[in-house]
């Protein structure tokens, strides 16, 4: 069965781009289009019914771990990788949480960009994606998790760059590339140095025994003592903030949104930037070990949850409202892990799935409806016309703020107790201020969007854009999202942070439990504080008084610039990284063309290109040419051996 799992979205893959092959040197047939898509979502589908199945099977025979070796893969001195995949709870819910968002999507893609003429390319895409994300969390060793790392990242190349005849879509893709290329070199740092250290790379071989064992060994490098194990934690940082987007390698993550929205929704809710948390808590044992990496996963983790709440605050784009917002989750998500909640951060990453693909795809519908307009500013009172849209969006923005009763509650609430109960060291204190305050921004910039979209004055053109409900296909997936949006927290949170919840995480980390009746009601209370001041404030500034917006961008004009154009990480990377690379390079270039390339290849190119030319002349093509040259050269050679050499 665990074959199925992996094989049949790449068996999608393969059906949908052999279709689209075809499909490119014939008309675009919509035929076609729409049996690549049928079978590519029966694919997904499929293995996503298989991996509940596995999953709830796993749980009723209580099995840990299940290990396949498919096969030694290769051998080098003491290293040993096997190819082969592991299922343990864990990886049994992520897989599922991929399959399933992913088959969402696969269904609502039809829907949304039907007439396509790339409907089977994109199909494939996604498949292929989908394979990837599932290869990653299955892996059983860190050198075959690199390649679904790799693969991954090659798949948002890939979909981000679907309209490449478009300018703006090619830079995003080369961008988020280029980024996630950078950090790898951490997570091969950290591959080899662990393979130094323990002398494994197998998830197995990494617990809590082996690393307490080798938790004291030092390196020098520079005259400076480092700890094996904080170098190891850092390491894999690297490449799990550029994976989820963490603050300094965040750029990407905003420029993504060139993409269909399809895309986004997999991209933020069940794939890439969750890759960067599952990571690290696979890894959990290191972290448990270095104290160093949890305080610096907490400051940059809690500036992140502050940072992409406050930007997603003055954004226009509706796609990118909500890809701040993922970062900022992301973020939480980091915080747990800061303090060694990883089963709440766990928990907040599978209910941030559900209704994060919720809102991607609720905006999708919007935008749908709108004729492709994405500006929020462009938009009002679509309520009566998109009333299905708008109650699934509400839903995903009450899950989203933590409003009690909804999934983001439960798992939001389990990470702000447990920074609350830490030891209030100074790291866990910014940590948990800055959550705190992101909550009073998540609501802020949820609710504007809300009441910018939905209601208020209609600032579309009515005569160009007949706004209208959104196919059936498509709010089946909204209201399917929108109910697991709400169940998945009130129903799974006992397993996840409860008593429960050793039995799913069981040998994997230590487990810190949070059963629902201690969470501190205080803070229950301040978060909904926060959200209902951050509610009158949206009225007050959006319904009750329209100019005091205006008001405030010119009474603080420099903040209003400083948060709309992002805090200006992209100059500030394009005039300290981008130009100097750029001007570098040029002159490298030229000194190349003028120096090694002039004296040394082409030189050399040239020289033997005219003794090439001068012996050339010898090829007459004359029997009795050739016949004189033999006899002359046999003539030379013992004339050489008998009165140079001596020989007789």
């Amino acid at each position: 069965m665990i074959w199925y799992i992996v094989s049949l979205p790449f068996l999608g893959f393969l059906v949908a781009g052999i279709i689209s092959i075809f499909n490119a040197k014939t008309e675009n047939s919509n035929s076609l289009n729409f049996l690549a898509w049928l079978l590519s979502t029966a694919a997904t589908g499929l293995s996503a019914a298989i991996s509940l199945w596995f999953l709830i099977s796993m749980i009723k025979m209580s099995e840990t771990t299940i290990v396949i070796e498919a096969q030694n893969w290769f051998i080098s001195g003491n290293l040993i990788v096997n190819f082969g995949f592991t299922f343990d709870k864990l990886v049994a819910i992520m897989v599922f949480v991929v399959g399933f968002i992913s088959f969402m999507v696969h269904f609502y893609s039809y829907f949304y960009i039907n007439k396509e003429d790339n409907l089977a390319r994109f199909q494939s895409y996604l498949s292929l994606f989908t394979f990837s994300m599932i290869f990653l969390v299955v892996s059983n060793n860190l050198i075959e998790m690199f390649i679904g790392w790799e693969l991954i990242s090659f798949c948002s190349y890939l979909l981000i760059a679907f309209w490449y005849k478009e300018e703006a879509p090619k830079k995003a893709s080369a961008k988020a590339f280029l980024v996630n290329r950078f950090a790898d070199v951490g997570f091969l740092l950290g591959t080899f140095s662990l393979f130094a250290l323990i002398g494994s790379m197998n998830f197995a071989d990494i617990n809590a025994t082996a690393i307490s064992n080798v938790a004291w060994m030092h390196f020098n490098i520079f005259g400076i003592d480092i700890n094996y194990i904080d170098f190891i934690a850092v390491c894999f940082l690297l490449a799990a903030f550029a994976k989820s987007s963490q603050i300094i390698l965040h750029i990407w993550l905003p420029d993504a949104m060139e993409a269909p929205t399809p895309v986004s929704a997999l991209l933020h809710a069940a794939t890439m930037v969750t890759a960067g948390v599952f990571l690290i808590i696979k890894l959990a044992p290191i972290y448990e070990a270095s104290t160093m990496a949890r305080n610096i996963i907490l400051v940059f983790a809690g500036i992140t949850a502050l940072y992409g709440a406050l930007v997603a605050c003055m954004q226009k784009d509706i796609k990118r409202i909500i890809a701040y917002s993922t970062m900022s989750q992301l973020g939480y998500m980091f915080l747990a892990i800061g303090v060694g909640a990883f089963s709440a951060a766990f928990f907040h990453l599978f209910t941030h799935a559900f209704f994060k693909a919720l809102l991607f795809l609720g905006a999708g519908s919007v935008i749908h409806g709108m004729g492709g307009e994405q500006n929020i500013n462009k938009m009002g009172n679509l309520w009566r016309k998109m009333p299905i849209t708008y109650i699934c969006m509400i839903i995903g923005f009450l899950a989203l703020i933590g409003v009690p009763g909804f999934a983001g509650f439960y798992s939001k609430e389990a990470i702000l107790n447990f920074l609350y109960m830490d030891e209030q060291s100074g790291y866990v204190m910014f940590a948990y201020y800055s959550a705190i305050i992101a909550v009073f921004f998540t609501s802020f910039y949820s609710l504007r969007l809300i009441i910018n979209v939905f209601h208020g004055k209609e600032n579309y053109n009515k005569e160009h854009i007949h706004v209208h409900e959104s196919p059936v296909g498509i709010l089946f997936v909204l209201i399917t999202l929108a109910v697991l949006s709400i169940l998945t927290g009130t129903f799974l949170y006992d397993s996840f942070v409860g008593e429960t919840s050793a039995f799913i995480f069981n040998g994997l980390f230590t487990v810190k439990t949070m059963p629902e009746e201690a969470l501190e009601h205080s803070i229950k209370y301040i978060t909904m504080g926060l959200a209902f001041i951050a509610f009158l404030l949206v009225y007050v500034i959006y319904i009750r008084e329209k100019g005091l917006s205006g008001k405030m961008k010119k009474t603080f004009p420099s903040v209003y610039n400083l948060v709309l154009n992002k805090f200006y990480f992209d100059e500030i990377y394009e005039y300290c990284i981008v130009n100097p690379s750029l001007k570098l390079s040029r002159k490298l270039g030229k000194f190349d063309d003028n120096s090694y390339d002039k004296y040394g290849v082409n030189a050399l190119a040239g020289f033997m290109y005219r003794v090439s030319r001068t012996f050339s002349f010898l090829q007459t093509g004359f029997i009795n040419f050739y016949a004189v040259i033999m006899v002359l050269g046999v003539f030379l050679i013992l004339t050489y051996c008998f009165f140079i050499l001596g020989i007789k």
